[in-house]
């Protein structure tokens, strides 16, 4: 056991003595932990997420921007919420999906994002993302009889074979 660290507090000779010994194996710790920590951009982490609706773009005019922000957050949820149910569920089902009140659909959210926004003294404009809690979504599905599936789709090009072609020429 290093004595170093049971007296750090008690005595401030040892403080300074510590902090001269261990400087560069500190700042060498802090430097390899840190440096990688950096990178990581928790916005990036959920980019596959089903249950992430991304790109709302909301455009709303008020009698002042602090109304026309919230109506503007209301009406992305809104879009959101119904965007999400379909991307879930398949265009027959589109008719049976529920009509929710905005305190309905909230109890659904985990929370939103402002990715982009833009305000005047009466009007709002911007680009939300919303993440919604799946197991309540699934647990709505469920309950309407409605089929779902939360794999995602990724589109992928290839080349398309082709056969020998005989050419007049013989080349």
């Amino acid at each position: 056991m290093n004595l170093d660290f049971m007296f750090v507090y008690k005595n401030k000779s040892s403080l300074l003595l510590l902090s001269k010994k261990r400087n560069p194996v500190f700042f060498l710790f802090c430097l390899l932990i840190g440096i990688p920590i950096l990178f990581i951009n928790p916005a990036h982490s959920e980019i596959n997420d089903t249950f992430t609706v991304r790109n709302i773009s909301v455009d709303v005019t008020a009698n002042s921007s602090f109304v026309a922000k919230d109506l503007a957050i209301k009406e992305g949820m809104r879009a959101a919420f119904q965007k999400l149910l379909k991307r879930l569920t398949i265009e027959v089902d589109y008719e049976k999906l529920p009509d929710m009140e905005d305190d309905e659909i909230e109890n659904f959210l985990i929370g939103f994002e402002i990715e982009e926004e833009k305000l005047s003294n009466v009007r709002y404009i911007g680009l939300l993302t919303f993440r919604f809690k799946d197991s309540s979504i699934r647990n709505l599905l469920t309950t309407n009889d409605l089929n779902f599936s939360e794999s995602s789709s990724t589109t992928i090009s290839g080349v398309t074979p082709t056969s020998e072609i005989d050419f007049p020429d013989g080349k």
